[in-house]
């Protein structure tokens, strides 16, 4: 269960890495023998800003892994997904913010005050 408080959010980021054979003979050219999830330090990465991981998942398709994290801010959020992305093991680092229920509600309330006009309508 997220723990979200008024100033928290959640994020599930989709992450893809360099080709299995590629990152398999870097880790023998260094001498590792054993595979190293990437739980751990994820885990560690989001909570050093104050955030915390719910859940980490690998999958088949155009992304290898989903993550659900927890974190303060969306400036927390981001800056852990710069320092994972710098670490080159990514190809790629996709974040979605997630919304609650509550929220989205307030949101299309919120919206049904807004008049839109599509570009050159007039008004």
């Amino acid at each position: 269960m997220l723990l979200r408080g008024r100033d928290r959010g959640a994020f599930l980021s989709e992450t893809a890495t360099q080709s299995c054979g590629a990152v398999v003979r870097k880790a023998r050219r260094r001498g590792h023998r054993k595979w190293v999830t990437t739980v751990t330090p994820a885990k560690q990465y989001i909570e050093a800003v104050g955030g915390k991981m719910h859940g980490f998942w690998y999958a088949f398709g155009d992304h290898d892994a989903y993550n659900l994290w927890e974190a303060p801010d969306n400036v927390s959020m981001v800056a852990t997904a710069i320092a994972i992305s710098a670490g080159g093991a990514l190809s790629s680092f996709q974040t979605t913010v997630l919304l609650t229920v509550e929220e989205t509600l307030a949101a299309m309330q919120k919206a049904s005050s807004i008049t839109y006009r599509p570009p050159g309508e007039k008004a």
